[in-house]
């Protein structure tokens, strides 16, 4: 019969106290509340003809999407802390049209991140991005077909966003499809000269904005919608106003005929087409501005 003494049964009480004493302690709740990564993936994205990882910055990130890209419905894979929570959800669509607020809460429950996140869209000539060719060419919109090869036949080019424009809230229009921001409201103020129109520009501060220039003609053409009756009734559905009851159609751009350095006008008020002609001299009155901002399309 094994008869255990109270000293030695002391004794093991004691080491069994200290071992539990001296193992490790449970893990205290993380308390990191950032964000490690935020990529949209073309495999998510299917207007991305590559993935897109987003610059970091303390607590804002951004990146540049391709010319074109439509930001109304974007899928982000986001990876944070360990153990940390985000608002809204990685994998989850959001509007990045404009930012977006993502708050991110560490695991402790108490820890808490803020970040503003803007997606901008690519300016420039080439729709696609970058200077391969062949050109990436937009689509011009029209969808009825007059003959078998025509656009409406064909339905070629970048398909436009939905929606096309965005209203800033601000007296300015973002172009989705080409990244300019257009004057809501084109001007009434008869500059008579495109120097005059020029320095307009330079004192504009439209939505809060001093580079706002004179558009050049591409720009002006790209507009332009072959789907439509009248351009400037099509426009003025698309968020823009006063193209109808301001001046008479015609606006100063920036570009010149090489041949006589005339001015080159656009006049939309009597249908879709756009016109460039009217020389410097042959200017009179009459010629408003319509302001742009943005990389210019050369």
């Amino acid at each position: 019969m094994f008869v255990m003494l109270p000293g030695i049964l002391a004794a093991l009480m004691l080491i069994s106290a200290c071992v539990i004493a001296d193992g490790d302690p449970p893990d205290e709740p993380g308390s990191e509340a950032l964000i490690a990564s935020f990529i949209l993936a073309s495999t998510d994205n299917p207007g991305l003809s590559a993935d897109v990882e987003a610059e970091i910055r303390e607590t804002a990130i951004s990146a540049e999407l391709p010319q074109g890209s439509d930001r109304s419905s974007l899928v982000p894979s986001i990876t944070t802390s360990e153990g940390a929570s985000i608002d809204p959800a990685s994998g989850e669509a959001a509007d990045f049209s404009s930012t977006v607020t993502y708050s991110v809460t560490a695991e402790d429950g108490v820890s808490s991140t803020d970040y503003e996140v803007t997606f901008s869209v690519a300016t420039g000539s080439n729709p696609g991005g970058g200077s391969s060719y062949p050109a990436v060419v937009m689509g011009t919109g029209q969808n009825y077909s007059y003959f078998s090869g025509d656009d409406g036949d064909m339905e070629r080019g970048v398909n436009w966003p939905e929606p096309r424009f965005t209203d800033n809230g601000d007296g300015t229009i973002t172009d989705e499809l080409t990244g300019l921001m257009w004057e809501q409201v084109p001007s009434n103020q008869d500059g008579n000269t495109l120097e005059g129109v020029i320095g307009l520009a330079a004192a504009s501060w439209t939505g809060g904005h001093n580079d706002w220039r004179v558009p050049n003609i591409r720009e002006f053409r790209s507009l332009f919608h072959a789907g439509e009756e009248y351009l400037h009734t099509w426009l003025e559905t698309q968020g823009f106003s006063g193209l109808t009851s301001i001046g008479n159609g015609l606006y100063f751009t920036s570009s010149y005929w090489p041949q006589d350095e005339t001015v080159i006008y656009l006049q939309h008020n009597d249908s879709s087409y756009i016109h460039s002609f009217l020389s410097r001299d042959s200017m009179g009155t009459g010629v408003y501005h319509w302001l742009v901002r943005g990389t210019p399309w050369n």
